[in-house]
């Protein structure tokens, strides 16, 4: 159920920004950012980077790395070990420091994800913090993850990560009050990263073109992107994740109740 509730959240919204940024892209420009036909269905299935095949869109990278991360959640609940994920984790940690030297095999960072598993961890902390829970494993883990990220990250990611560890953990103990906003830019991220940056792009030189100031081309740009992505979320993201959803999981559970 976990792969199945993972593909139905990811899939509708990322064929439908893939779509898009393709005739996009083809149509308006960038030309040097458009693909052909084939890089564009094989990009449909996700995992187009493993068989070394180009993004359509340059932010498709990091679906790659959650790919891997799902890949592994799911692995720890198949095999009944989610419950010792903090101790895996710590585990995983060192790992992470030793990969830093130029001499750690390239292929184990990879298939381990080490050089993003800290912020991956941060996230499992901070949830498990939001549910009332503090451990010495927990603290160890957020210590780890910020230690990492001084060493591997420059300062500016450093301060931008130690500030949304601070924010979470204020907010998690003083329980702040939902901003509507950033509710609603939070519901939109998704398809939001999914097509702001090659349509954008589009969309900035085409208003160039025309003889936009930089300035409204931005704001338009800006915009449209925040619509088109409030669109998607509205008419595929959600009523489609759930209509899959829920047709996978009732196909699951025929077929496993009509196995002999």
């Amino acid at each position: 159920m976990f792969l199945i509730n993972r593909f139905s959240r990811l899939f509708p919204a990322f064929w439908v920004s893939v779509t898009l940024t393709y005739i996009t892209v083809n149509l308006f420009g960038p030309e040097n950012r458009a693909v052909d036909f084939t890089t564009y269905i094989i990009n449909l299935s996700m995992v187009h980077e493993f068989i070394g095949v180009a993004h359509i869109d340059g932010v498709y990278w990091s679906l790659s790395i959650e790919l891997i991360f799902y890949f592994w959640m799911a692995t720890l609940l198949l095999s009944n070990n989610l419950n010792k994920i903090l101790k895996i984790l710590i585990a995983l940690h060192i790992l992470c420091f030793l990969a830093l030297s130029p001499t750690f095999p390239k292929i184990l960072s990879q298939l381990l994800i080490l050089k993003y598993l800290p912020f991956f961890s941060l996230g499992i902390c901070i949830y498990q913090i939001s549910l009332g829970k503090k451990t010495i494993l927990l603290t160890l883990l957020v210590m780890s993850s910020i230690a990492y990220t001084l060493l591997a990250y420059n300062i500016l990611h450093s301060t931008i990560l130690i500030v949304a560890i601070l924010y979470f953990l204020l907010r998690t103990k003083y329980n702040f009050r939902a901003n509507k906003i950033l509710l609603f830019l939070g519901s939109i991220s998704y398809p939001l990263y999914l097509i702001h940056q090659n349509i954008g792009y589009s969309l900035l030189i085409n208003s160039y073109k025309n003889g936009f100031p930089p300035l409204i081309a931005i704001l338009a740009a800006l915009l449209i992107s925040i619509g088109l992505a409030t669109i998607i979320h509205t008419y595929i993201e959600k009523p489609f994740g759930k209509k899959m959803k829920t047709t996978l999981k009732n196909a699951a559970w025929k077929s496993h109740h009509l196995k002999p």
